[in-house]
């Protein structure tokens, strides 16, 4: 008789404290600027259930879940841990649209000092930049002297053989015949097949050889968040880095200021891409024109980007993806072209 009542007021029990319909769901945001954060270990304290945001700060509970009060915890590196004190309801789905998290002194520090550094190397390239132009333009001036001298110097000798044949020169007529054309041995690298396979094109298509030489040293580079270097760099800081080391041009830090800058012109769609465009993306869903990301056109619809998206081959960070797959098409806002490319 014990025994059965034992086992009644345990079978109780597991019907009163848990819920088979009950889904708890919500949205992690940094406190101040609201950017969705990714990888939050949301916990519900003293029991077995824990779930992590995806990278629109998403979590979502579809198992048995504690009825009743319980505190919930949310944790990640870099933020102040955050309690939740809510009330679990049978066959109901609870919902908190906003989990606000506050940032940690140490990576307030951390993102200030990486924010110095960016600005820093920015003021260097600047410089560096202005140095070259200074250096070309003062080797142009020169050169043009040069030219302007030899061709008095030209036209002086050839007046003095048109006066004085006999000295030197002999007056005679002057037959030019054309050089016959050499048939072009055409030679293909393996960094134009390598990446004229990924991208869906021929070699000889492959013509920008200090882009592919770029993307090929960067490849593989993870995505970190505020990143700038090889071991981890993120999207803006990666077209930063392309578009100083191919096309000597200085981009804007975020991809929202690439967007909003005046120097890029901007259209909706993939129609007119060409390669070097800038491709602005947003949340999936969002109708305004927050921009979330940023890659590099290539051709035949591919582009380079710095990415958490894994895509098919499970590989995030610096990668070549295709603006047909499903991912991208929610994603893509608009195209943009800098003045000067």
């Amino acid at each position: 008789m014990r025994k059965k009542l034992l086992f009644f007021l345990f079978i109780s029990f597991t019907i009163c404290s848990y819920s088979q319909n009950v889904i708890f769901k919500g949205n992690v945001i940094e406190e101040g600027n609201g950017v969705k954060i990714s990888e939050v270990v949301v916990v519900i304290d003293g029991t077995a259930f824990a779930e992590i945001t995806n990278e629109n700060g998403e979590f979502a509970f579809r198992e048995k879940i504690p009825i009743g009060k319980q505190t919930v915890i949310f944790k990640k590196e870099g933020y102040e841990t955050t309690y939740e004190f809510l009330d679990f309801k049978q066959n109901q789905v609870l919902t908190k649209p906003e989990i606000v998290m506050k940032i940690t002194k140490q990576e307030k520090k951390r993102r200030k000092k990486l924010a110095n550094s960016i600005d820093k190397d920015n003021k260097k390239s600047e410089k560096e930049i202005e140095s070259k132009i200074k250096a070309i333009k003062k080797a142009e001036e020169k050169d043009d002297k040069k030219l302007v001298q030899e061709r008095k110097k030209f036209e002086k000798q050839s007046k003095k053989a048109e006066r004085k044949p006999g000295k030197g020169v002999s007056g005679g007529v002057v037959i030019y015949e054309d050089i016959p054309e050499e048939a072009p041995v055409e030679t293909v690298s393996l960094l134009q097949r390598t990446y004229a396979t990924k991208i869906g094109v021929t070699p000889q298509e492959i013509t920008n050889i200090p882009l592919y030489e770029f993307i090929d040293e960067w490849v593989g580079t993870r995505y970190l968040w505020g990143g700038n270097s090889k071991d981890g760099i993120d999207c803006s800081f990666f077209s930063i880095k392309l578009y100083h080391e191919v096309n000597d041009e200085l981009l804007e830090r975020t991809a929202q200021n690439q967007y909003d800058s005046d120097k890029t012109v901007k259209w909706d769609g993939r129609n007119y891409l060409k390669e070097g465009d800038l491709l602005f993306f947003r949340q999936a869903g969002d109708l305004s024109d927050n921009i979330v990301h940023v890659g590099v056109y290539l051709a035949n619809n591919k582009f380079v980007n710095a990415t958490e998206f894994t895509g098919g081959d499970g590989n995030s960070g610096v990668r070549i993806d295709d603006l047909s797959v499903r991912y991208w098409q929610d994603r893509l806002f608009a195209a943009g072209r800098r003045k000067n490319n």
